[in-house]
């Protein structure tokens, strides 16, 4: 485990983690009770969107970024926000 994320994540001011969603990512912040907010964008890798379902839709500790049609996150409607699903 990276020394530097092993430092920071238990500490207190830390609110939440913006996670690209990765294993390693994910364990950390699950070991460390981090809420996240999940951006499994890029790379493309296989395990990133798999990551992002357990984190939001199965243990329920996390938050994804909506997307639009043009594969952008925005401030506004049309699944462009982050949202609890």
């Amino acid at each position: 485990m990276d020394p530097t994320t092993e430092c920071s994540f238990p500490h207190p001011s830390v609110a939440c983690f913006l996670s690209h969603c990765g294993w390693n990512s994910t364990m950390e912040g699950v070991r460390n009770e981090v809420p996240f907010l999940c951006w499994a964008c890029w790379p493309y890798i296989v395990d990133q969107f798999i990551n992002e379902s357990y984190i939001c839709d199965v243990w329920k500790v996390g938050l994804r970024f909506d997307k639009n049609k043009s594969g952008i996150i925005t401030n506004q409607g049309q699944g462009g926000t982050a949202s609890w699903r």
